[in-house]
């Protein structure tokens, strides 16, 4: 289940698509819900200013509820009861710039639709307890990206 009220309507069914897939991918159990938002340049530097003390706008911010520490299957246990909203447990939050992902999708040269899932994937990897400190765990999550991506048909 996703909070999709500050999102494009263009971008709806997408994001259900990759959050359906991932949580498929990685057997998750249960029903959660994770809070998606698209910022515009300016609102994602303020965000990224005030959550990480870095002056400079990115593509996406994640922002896990809690730390599970990439502990699977993901399920309702591994939550405590305040994230749990009367429907789903809350994952966390996820919010993306949208301009940065259109510059970025032309850089790379594929769709402005793969830049966005991938993104979504990533944050929602995050959500999930992975992160990307070292080399090593970059490269896990980018292969389970793309994974999840190419399962999609989002491919490079």
């Amino acid at each position: 289940m996703l909070n999709l009220s500050a999102v494009p309507f263009k971008y709806k069914n997408l994001l259900k698509k990759v959050f359906l897939k991932t949580t498929e991918y990685f057997g998750v159990k249960g029903v959660f819900s994770a809070d998606v938002c698209f910022l515009n340049e300016a609102d994602m530097l303020e965000l990224n200013k005030r959550t990480r003390e870095i002056d400079k706008t990115t593509d996406v911010l994640s922002y896990p509820s809690m730390e599970i520490g990439a502990k699977f299957p993901i399920e309702k246990s591994l939550f405590t009861d305040d994230l749990f909203d009367g429907k789903a447990y809350t994952l966390g939050s996820v919010a993306i710039c949208e301009s940065v992902a259109i510059k970025q999708a032309s850089e790379y040269g594929h769709s402005v639709k793969r830049e966005v899932a991938f993104l979504f994937s990533h944050a929602l990897l995050h959500l999930f307890g992975f992160d990307h400190l070292n080399e090593d765990q970059e490269k896990e999550m980018r292969l389970h990206q793309e994974k999840i991506l190419n399962e999609l048909g989002y491919v490079r």
